[in-house]
């Protein structure tokens, strides 16, 4: 994705950092869960899910900004008018 982004779509450089951001975050938050996991042997679902949930979110809304900022660079590079 990133090549394609450089090559035929840097407009869209802003929404892929954001996705690469998000999924660091989720990444990292893994890392604690998987951590904190191995520290205790168990996990309390009440206290991470909100985290993971707001995780996913934060994953689902960075890709849809960014498919949404892939259709406009390729509408603007057809020349079809945005509305």
């Amino acid at each position: 994705m990133t090549m394609l982004v450089e090559i035929y779509f840097p407009s869209v450089r802003p929404a892929l950092a954001k996705v690469l951001d998000a999924r660091g975050s989720f990444n990292r938050f893994a890392s604690e869960l998987e951590q904190a996991y191995r520290a205790d042997g168990d996990l309390d679902r009440r206290a991470w899910m909100p985290r993971l949930n707001k995780e996913c979110a934060d994953i689902d809304t960075a890709v849809a900004e960014m498919k949404t900022a892939i259709v406009v660079a390729a509408r603007t590079y057809a020349g079809v008018k945005q509305a």
